[in-house]
């Protein structure tokens, strides 16, 4: 998965084909129309007003952000609750131990 504003950053659009000439399912989450969404197989449209010079671009992250929460969301109505309940498990035992005491 390759999340970009612009979609037109080389390095990305390299890391693509790359991981596609090897066999990888590639998935873009970027700007319609753009080189990355032309290089990838999946193309996930986070098309948005706002400007792509700006420093800070919060609309494009929450955006982002908001495609990924839905990809998370179907995957793991995909696995079912059997299957995602010892990993939940597990990522909640890790993070605990991580945490100063």
């Amino acid at each position: 998965v390759i999340i970009s504003n612009s979609g037109q950053t080389r390095d990305l659009i390299d890391a693509a084909q790359i991981a596609r000439q090897r066999g990888a399912l590639t998935v873009g989450i970027t700007a319609s129309g753009s080189a990355l969404s032309k290089a990838v197989q999946t193309h996930l449209a986070a098309d948005h007003a706002e400007s792509y010079e700006r420093f800070s671009p919060m609309v494009s992250r929450l955006l982002h952000l908001t495609i990924l929460d839905i990809l998370a969301t179907g995957v793991a109505l995909q696995m079912g609750a059997h299957a995602l309940q010892p990993k939940l498990r597990q990522m909640k035992t890790n993070l605990i131990n991580r945490r100063y005491a």
